[in-house]
């Protein structure tokens, strides 16, 4: 299941953080993705980021790291609100990009990091290359 079309009308509200948090953890448990309804930058209303580009106050949870596209079998993948792993095992081929916040640190097994990109507005991408077919990689992200 995919949803779509959720989140608060001012992220800036108090309490919106555990709000998103909780709502991205429900998520989890039963849908495949999701996607908040409204991207915009500014300083109010419905826009997820703020004026410089970062995630709205009371947003943030919401912009935990994830797969967008992944080369192989995934494994496990977890996040406490501050470190996110994910391992997974390589398939034939392609390549696996990441979404990550801004100013993240990451450490990757198995493979070498082959991008990371920080120019795009909310987040930045991991690409990692491909590897032989049933390589395990692990990628830690620590916000």
């Amino acid at each position: 299941m995919l949803v779509g079309e959720w989140g608060p009308p001012n992220s800036r509200t108090p309490g919106n953080t555990e709000l998103v948090a909780r709502q991205v953890v429900a998520m989890s448990g039963f849908a495949t993705g999701w996607t908040m309804w409204y991207w915009c930058q500014g300083t109010g209303g419905y826009c997820a980021l703020g004026p410089d580009g970062r995630p709205a106050p009371g947003d943030g949870p919401a912009f935990e790291p994830y797969p967008v596209a992944l080369a192989g079998q995934p494994l496990d993948e977890s996040f406490d609100g501050t470190d996110y792993t994910l391992d997974f095992t390589t398939g034939q081929g392609g390549w696996s990009e990441l979404a990550i916040p801004p100013g993240a640190r990451v450490q990757v097994t198995g493979t070498p990091v082959a991008v990371v990109d920080t120019s795009r507005p909310g987040h930045a991408w991991i690409l990692l290359p491909r590897a032989r077919p049933g390589t395990r990689i692990t990628v830690t992200v620590t916000l």
